[in-house]
């Protein structure tokens, strides 16, 4: 038996923005990088692509193979699982990214005991007692045994050109192979969705409702909506406070700092505050960072303030997330950045 206990499979076309934000979210797993392998199934020469592998060479472990240009995704995919060497294979869209704590979730909740199971990470309805586990299902991210794989074929059929369809095909064969398919626990995978609309978006309307949505998407975001409210409520000072992100100049640095508490008129707590120079012009917007409207690396510094901290694991971790992608320092109150 292989000692890697995940291969990722992550097919690429046209992803540019995308891999990189995919790649930094595996290299910040609890699990250690030595314990899996990255496998890209490329259907096309991408400096971009080849940046970022090196960017993440030190963390991950990624392989590239390269899909014949006219071939379709479900081919990417293929090409990709053929050369995997982990005991669990995790198929991966390019537009997601994971929390830091999903690849250890998955092993130790499902895979540990070798167990013969269909890990989704989200499903787009209810799942108890469904007929049609399949048809519910949001494939963007589905973990399976290789050894599974192998002995049904489970392989993507390259006759569909249309993702839902095809993905769907794939998990009829897994139900009828008498797989069972269940919702990861505590998995959470994030959509990144188109990058430079979803900035957009949130830099014309920065709300908590817009970022939330963005993150978790539309369903999973109205109900999450008051928890959220809730626990950012609780952080606070003041009732008409919430919590926000600041944007200036300290020391000449270009500074960006989650977790500050401002008003209705974009005013800011002083212990925020301090951390400007005097003058400098800011930029507050209140976010409370589970997205932010700034493209990769283009902060200096990230400060992550201790409010975050007191958040709950799953927005807590998107937070982090989000202050090490946007900024080339990110520092956060604990050592772990969780």
């Amino acid at each position: 038996m292989s000692n890697l206990k995940f291969s990722i499979v992550i097919p690429y076309q046209q992803r540019r923005e995308n891999i990189r934000s995919v790649f930094a979210a595996l290299a910040d797993q609890t699990m250690d990088g030595g314990e899996f392998e990255v496998i890209v199934g490329a259907l096309e020469q991408s400096d971009e692509l080849a940046a970022a592998r090196s960017e993440f060479t030190d963390r991950l472990t990624i392989n590239s193979v390269r899909s014949n240009p006219d071939e379709n995704v479900a081919h990417a995919r293929n090409v990709a699982m053929r050369q995997t060497s982990g005991q669990v294979i995790v198929v991966l869209d390019t537009d997601i990214a994971v929390t830091n704590q999903t690849l250890q979730t998955l092993y130790d909740g499902y895979f540990a005991d070798q167990q013969n199971i269909c890990v989704l990470g989200r499903m787009l309805g209810h799942l108890d007692s469904a007929p049609m586990p399949w048809a519910l299902g949001d494939w963007s991210l589905a973990a399976l045994p290789a050894a599974t794989i192998r002995e049904h074929d489970l392989i993507f059929d390259t006759g569909f050109h249309e993702g839902k369809s095809r993905d769907q095909e794939w998990g009829y064969r897994i139900h009828a192979a008498g797989i069972p398919i269940v919702v990861g626990e505590n998995v959470n995978p994030v959509h990144l969705a188109n990058l430079s609309d979803t900035r957009r978006f949130l830099s014309k309307w920065p709300t908590l409702e817009v970022e939330l949505s963005l993150v978790f998407g539309g369903e999973a975001a109205n109900r999450l909506h008051s928890e959220v409210t809730r626990e950012s409520a609780a952080i606070v000072d003041r009732p008409d406070q919430t919590l926000g992100v600041i944007r200036g100049k300290a020391g000449g640095t270009d500074l960006l700092v989650l977790g500050a508490y401002v008003d209705p008129d974009g005013i800011a707590d002083d212990e925020a505050l301090v951390l400007f120079d005097d003058g400098s012009a800011l930029e507050v917007l209140p976010l409370v960072g589970l997205a932010l409207p700034y493209p990769d690396n283009s902060v200096e510094e990230c400060r992550v303030l201790p409010a975050i901290m007191e958040l709950s694991d799953r927005y807590r971790h998107a937070v982090v997330r989000e202050a090490h992608r946007v900024a080339t320092r990110a520092v956060t109150p604990r050592p772990d950045g969780v």
